[in-house]
């Protein structure tokens, strides 16, 4: 402890709080990096089907650590909502053929949605 630091049992932010707030920006820097994977895929051209299949391996893999994520509060877990929605959209519209593993990450991503929740009742 530095003469600075405040001495544990006086700190100002309590290990919850500050496990909230780390994971908070956890879940707003992994949106951030979706909604660029997003948008990334939605500039694509059609030209270049390797470059093309990597972005969207990198918007997937951004959509599953996203989704994966515990949230800390309704903010959050909207967001998680929104990645689990473009999700399912994709696959109902054709962008995306259902497969194992999409169904798998769905069902994985309720119950993690379902699990945030449970933890604010």
């Amino acid at each position: 402890m530095t003469k600075f630091e405040a001495p544990e049992k006086f700190s100002s932010v309590s290990g919850e709080a500050q496990q909230a707030r780390e994971g908070n920006a956890k879940v707003e820097r992994l949106y951030s990096d979706w909604l660029k994977a997003r948008a990334a895929v939605a500039a694509m051209s059609g030209e270049d089907d390797d470059e093309n299949d990597r972005l969207q391996s990198r918007e997937d893999e951004a959509g599953q650590s996203l989704l994966m994520a515990r949230a800390y509060d309704a903010e959050t877990i909207l967001k998680k909502w929104a990645a689990l929605d473009f999700c399912i959209d994709k696959e109902r519209v054709g962008l995306r053929h259902s497969s194992p593993r999409l169904d798998n990450l769905i069902f994985s991503a309720l119950a993690s949605i379902k699990a945030d929740v449970l933890r604010f009742i």
